[in-house]
């Protein structure tokens, strides 16, 4: 056993030492077995301005990590009967709209809901930064907005963070206390996680906390903005988020290592064992067929192990967790800095940090070596027609001011430098204020590197005037639905 703890302590070093090189963002690993903790360290600054250093209760933002954490609220009013998953959600919370006639707790759970990310409309629809925020208020407003489904309920899976809000808000209703009070009576408190919570207050006081960290130029990307900053490597990226449910878990790798011991001896609720294989287990969609994703976790073989894994990643965090039940090992890894979490993330294929971890614990069952993953990137949108550029006068043509009155968000559109220019008329919602190039007919397309190959997509009305526009990613969430109509008085 000193041999292996040994070795861990060796390649984690190797792995992780760079954080200490100078002053800099990084990360806390721990690694448990059999319920003992056999590595637990450090690395990098928690604080660059004070040099605080990171330690196993620097807190840090888990942002979807939280999910686990309000899928367990669920589950626990499940096993109290307050709660089930043939449950319609619309029967709980004021959801209106013929959409919400088949959607089911179940649904919300296993993220087979068809409904749109409410997250990504704040960011890529309305242009809300990822360093700013958006209130509750808001979230419900963009969910009301997006008044159709990507798919039927239970025909597929697609991630998403909606689901999870609303699980959130059916907790707090149907319990009669906010979500963040629920989980610290009913999971933190009994775990004794102490420094743990789902933030619901972006005023919190927060001990210990670990400031948020990101690559100057992912804050600082819009086209025509300029900066007074020069030689800056690093941003604070400041996590203001205030709606619990799909994120804002807050907590520190000793309070996370109680929270994984409880899988193996559960201590919440009535302290069953089945409570535990219930978070745990996939769900299935409406043919019957397994979709990886249990209570707000996703679950896969690898290496001929049962990997029970989920992550958080937003505003200057990035961490994961990830287990193998049955033999009692578990990585954890929080991290201050955005770009960390591409390193961090546990693929069904793949080899990443935490998988070098593993490996010196578990020996894959599985013949050949490991996949090592490239990051991917989105290829550019098809087009059989490529515009070689258009002259001032025909760029002109989609000049003017278009509002989407449900989102009550409106863009200015104007020509600049031979190309497109949007520009938000609300200034603190600026994301999306980029130049966009001729693609095809009446499709522009940004190659800003925050979010490239992204479109905007024009039409016509009767008498061939440009009238609308929508965004498309060339996805299949059907986002082009969310219409953002010329006013007459468009300039």
């Amino acid at each position: 056993m000193k041999d292996q703890s040994e070795r861990l302590a060796q390649k984690i070093e190797s792995l992780c030492g760079r954080f200490n090189e100078g002053s800099q963002p990084g990360m806390c690993v721990g690694v448990v077995k059999n319920g003992q903790v056999i590595y637990k360290k450090g690395f990098g600054m928690a604080n660059l301005e004070y040099d605080i250093p990171i330690d196993e209760f620097t807190v840090f933002h888990c942002c979807s990590m939280a999910k686990q954490f309000t899928a367990t609220c669920v589950a626990l009013l499940e096993e109290q009967g307050l709660l089930h998953q043939e449950q319609l959600v619309k029967d709980i919370l004021p959801l209106q709209g013929a959409m919400w006639n088949e959607i089911k707790i179940k649904h919300l759970i296993y993220m087979t809901n068809g409904i749109f990310d409410a997250y990504d409309t704040a960011n890529i629809i309305c242009g809300i930064r990822e360093d700013d925020y958006f209130t509750k208020d808001e979230c419900w407003e963009f969910i009301q907005a997006s008044n159709w489904l990507m798919f039927e309920p239970g025909e597929q899976w697609s991630y998403g963070n909606t689901g999870y809000f609303l699980l959130g808000e059916a907790v707090s209703k149907i319990s009669g206390v906010s979500l963040s009070e629920f989980a610290h009576e009913h999971i933190f408190k009994p775990l004794g996680m102490e420094h743990s919570f789902l933030r619901d207050d972006r005023t919190k006081i927060i001990r210990n906390r670990a400031v948020g960290y990101s690559n100057f130029e992912r804050l600082h990307y819009q086209d025509a903005q300029p900066f007074s900053t020069k030689g800056d490597k690093l941003s604070i990226n400041s996590e203001k988020m205030e709606i619990n449910g799909a994120g804002q878990l807050w907590t520190c790798l000793h309070d996370l290592i109680l929270w994984e011991n409880n899988f193996h001896n559960n201590r919440l609720g009535n302290k069953s064992p089945t409570f535990i294989r219930k978070l745990v287990t996939s769900g299935t969609d409406r043919n019957g067929k397994e979709i990886g994703y249990a209570y707000g976790q996703f679950v896969f073989d690898k290496g001929g192990y049962a990997h029970v894994t989920h992550g958080g990643w937003a505003g200057g965090f990035s961490s994961f967790i990830d287990r193998v039940l049955e033999e009692q090992v578990s990585v954890i890894a929080l991290s201050n800095h955005t770009d960390l979490f591409m390193e961090l993330e546990v693929y069904k294929e793949g080899y990443g940090l935490i998988d070098k971890i593993r490996e010196e614990i578990l020996v894959s069952k599985e013949e050949g070596e490991p996949k090592i993953l490239e990051q991917q990137t989105e290829g550019k949108l098809s087009s059989s027609i490529v515009n070689k550029g258009l002259t001032f006068a025909e760029l002109t043509e989609y000049a003017g001011v278009y509002e989407n009155v449900l989102l009550k968000t409106a863009y200015c559109v104007s020509v600049k430098k031979d190309k497109l220019y949007l520009e938000n008329l609300n200034r603190h919602r600026n994301a999306l204020d980029l130049f966009f190039e001729p693609d095809i007919q009446d499709r522009f397309v940004t190659k800003n590197t925050y979010i490239p190959n992204y479109c905007v997509l024009f039409q016509r009305d009767q008498h061939d005037l440009v009238n609308q526009f929508s965004f498309s990613n060339g996805g299949q969430n059907k986002q082009e639905r969310f219409v953002f109509y010329r006013k007459n008085d468009n300039l």
